[in-house]
């Protein structure tokens, strides 16, 4: 006998509600096995801020992560103009321009920054070893979305179906879940998770290993140029147009180092070099390179944690010439 209407209509509903379930639980298994890592709160914390609150995102790597404080970039901002700033550190370990232009698609959804600086290491290329744990950073607890989805088949060739569903990378956790993974279903137990507007950082060991003569030599001089690829310069586009779209200047931001990954700060000034011919305008893009200034810095080993990243006392060098160029050059975006 043939179903009647009102029985399809009670199946389809069925086979609605059963899908809807099994989305609902897949959901939830799926967002209980992902890592909780810093990254993954970093994202939670950000989500968790009020609408339309921030007025300058910082992107990029780990150098940004160790030099950039975004709770004191905006106290002194503050205290110097008299105007509340609020400050968010995005950054990601090993983040790469492409991820950044990925991650500042979904970042402008809820929220409009006046500025956005971009630390210029994330132009260095990546090794194929880190590869897939870099995009992960970046992907893995990210809504999917048409912008995710895109870059995925863009910058991904092996896997793509365990980023687009991480559960299939990481259904092997069950012997390692713990509290946290579980309490991460709660989204006001995720808005509390740090009190701080993204990566804060504390106290850095200093330097223990060798002190040769790198950084005697004259960075300043450094004129060359080294142009970063097709890819690279897609991503620079895609993030120009959605600063553009949106209203954002944009501060490309070099931190001093030494060499990390095989790139050297001497390269890396060529690199920015690239970046001020091509791109920076002096009125909505715009770089500081404190590579190419380490010698009136004063820059050395006492600055360092280890050969790619500042310890304390670097922080505070950088944080206080990017406070004075923020002021000398940008302070028009938060004051009228």
């Amino acid at each position: 006998m043939e179903p009647t209407g009102k029985e399809k209509k009670v199946f389809v509903i069925r086979v609605v509600i059963f899908f809807a379930v099994f989305l609902c639980l897949f959901l939830v298994i799926n967002r209980v096995f992902l890592y909780k890592d810093n990254n993954f709160y970093n994202y939670v914390n950000y989500m968790s801020q009020p609408e339309e609150s921030i007025d300058i995102l910082v992107m990029g790597s780990s150098h940004s992560i160790d030099a950039v404080d975004s709770m004191e970039l905006g106290e002194a901002l503050e205290q110097e103009y008299g105007v509340h700033v609020s400050v968010f550190n995005m950054s990601i370990t090993s983040m790469r321009i492409e991820q950044i232009a990925y991650r500042l698609q979904e970042a402008v959804k809820n929220q409009s920054p006046k500025l956005l600086v971009i630390e210029t290491f994330s132009f260095a290329p990546m090794e194929l070893s880190n590869d897939e744990v870099v995009r992960r950073y970046a992907l893995d607890y990210m809504p999917l979305s048409t912008e995710k989805i895109k870059f995925i088949f863009e910058n991904v060739e092996e896997g793509k179906s365990s980023f687009f569903v991480p559960f299939i990378k990481y259904h092997t956790r069950w012997g390692e879940l713990e509290a946290d993974d579980f309490r991460a279903l709660s989204r006001k137990w995720l808005g509390s998770t740090s009190s701080s507007y993204g990566m804060r950082v504390g106290r850095k060991a200093d330097y223990e290993g060798e002190w040769d003569d790198y950084f005697l030599q004259d960075f300043s001089s450094i004129s060359g140029k080294i142009e970063i690829d097709g890819g690279q310069k897609e991503s620079v586009d895609s993030i120009l147009e959605t600063a553009e779209k949106n209203g954002i200047k944009v501060l490309f931001l070099s931190v001093p180092y030494k060499v990390q990954m095989s790139l050297p700060s001497t390269e890396l000034i060529q690199y920015n070099n690239y970046i001020r011919e091509n791109y920076v305008d002096g009125e909505n893009v715009f770089l500081l390179d404190m590579n190419a200034m380490m010698n009136s810095l004063g820059w050395g080993y006492e600055y360092m944690q280890d050969e790619g990243h500042v310890n304390d006392d670097g922080r505070k060098i950088v944080m206080k010439y990017l406070t004075e160029y923020i002021g000398e050059n940008l302070k028009n975006c938060f004051i009228n």
